[in-house]
């Protein structure tokens, strides 16, 4: 299949963010008119008391509104999240990956499954040294094929069609009016000047101005 996009998510003072619930998020991962973000919540969702100030809560959000989407595009995508052990040791790291449809017909929100990450046990299983007091996620994702892949560029150059992008307006430097008594065309007398002292300067011998 598409090579996995990828982007590392380092929460650095984790004690602090935790203590003050931060939400947190990645670096995008782009796939032509669609992006998507790792989103954290470092002491839980607080809308759920079940895992409020007891489990790290970790999201994947598509960020651009769903409107923008062709009607009925929905899309396959494999996705992977790691808590990377702080003391290299991979075999600890705590992993998930797994399939996920996004699109126009589905949430713009998905919960990592498999991922419960106990706040009380991060420094325990390595995944936060003290000394460092940071946790570190990689987040990839990729389209689950080349059809699906081939999907998101087609709807792509269908919305760059429907909305093609509005051309820059460049901005003309204001014209210099030529002096009071001059009988220069509108517009070309300090143009016809700045040659002229141009001309002078470069001569091997100075003339006098008089």
């Amino acid at each position: 299949g598409p090579a996995f996009s990828k982007t590392v998510l380092q929460l650095h003072d984790f004690s602090y963010l935790s203590d003050n619930n931060r939400v947190i998020h990645s670096s995008s991962l782009n796939f032509c008119h669609l992006s998507f973000k790792l989103e954290v919540h470092t002491s839980g969702l607080a809308s759920n008391p079940t895992v409020y100030g007891k489990y790290i809560s970790v999201y994947i959000i598509m960020t651009q509104p769903k409107t923008i989407l062709p009607e009925n595009s929905d899309y396959d995508f494999c996705a992977e999240v790691v808590a990377v052990n702080q003391y290299g040791n991979k075999h600890a790291n705590k992993r998930s990956m797994f399939l996920l449809k996004m699109g126009s017909n589905h949430p713009t929100t998905v919960l990592v499954p498999e991922f419960a990450l106990k706040l009380d046990s991060l420094v325990q299983c390595g995944y936060v040294k003290d000394e460092i007091d940071c946790l570190v996620l990689r987040f990839s994702m990729r389209p689950i094929s080349y059809q699906t892949l081939s999907k998101i560029q087609e709807d792509y150059i269908e919305l760059l069609e429907a909305n093609p992008p509005k051309p820059k307006r460049t901005l003309r430097p204001p014209e210099q009016k030529a002096e009071s008594g001059s009988v220069e065309e509108p517009g070309q007398g300090s143009s016809i000047l700045s040659r002229a002292l141009q001309t002078i300067h470069q001569l091997p011998f100075s003339i006098p101005l008089t």
